[in-house]
């Protein structure tokens, strides 16, 4: 972990381990925050993500993965994570999350992750003006985020127009290991309360 930080902590509540990468984002109002939430759900969000198909699937190492882009108002946090299977070290999940967080870092993604990861945005945001509630948080969020209601109807446009390139750039730029803090997750040894 050239540059970065690691925590390692007991979790009275965990059954399994797991290991988090965290990397600061930039706020949401951020020109790189779409491309930041799309690399995000290429690394991590559902079946077909990177980290499922290789850590769970393949590799058999984890029993879930996940990763998220929480971007707010002054500053955000990328999560990456893994929930090992019994019996996989920590040090085997931290190496897996790490290999596919160097490979957005290193290798252009496919054309078809990239449309993939935008339809995926454009379902949500289509099914979340689909009722009263999620017209209001839309325009709530364009209001506190932007300063500008018109911002609801311009937020596709900007995830629409994320290249490869940028999901590239933006990896290189903040998913570099001096950006990231590691937190392994232990369950409490066997016979603890």
């Amino acid at each position: 972990n050239v540059g970065g930080r690691r925590l390692e902590v007991t979790d009275q509540n965990a059954n399994l381990p797991a290991v988090i990468f965290v990397y600061t984002l930039p706020a949401q109002n951020d020109a790189d925050a779409p491309a930041l939430d799309l690399l995000s759900t290429i690394l991590g969000g559902g079946e077909s993500s990177r980290l499922n198909r290789r850590v769970v699937r393949q590799e058999r190492a984890a029993l879930a993965t996940g990763a998220v882009s929480q971007l707010l108002r002054t500053a955000g946090v990328g999560i990456y994570f893994a929930v090992a299977n019994q019996g996989i070290a920590t040090e085997r999940l931290d190496t897996l999350i790490a290999d596919e967080v160097n490979r957005l870092r290193t290798d252009t993604i496919s054309a078809a992750e990239l449309e993939k990861a935008k339809n995926q945005y454009r379902t949500g945001a289509i099914r979340s003006r689909q009722t009263t509630m999620g017209i209001a948080e839309t325009l709530q969020s364009a209001l506190r985020f932007y300063g500008d209601l018109d911002e609801a109807n311009r937020e596709m446009d900007a995830y629409l127009a994320v290249t490869q390139a940028d999901i590239k750039r933006v990896a290189q730029q903040y998913l570099a290991p001096e950006n990231r803090l590691t937190v392994i997750i232990h369950p409490p040894a066997r016979g603890t309360n």
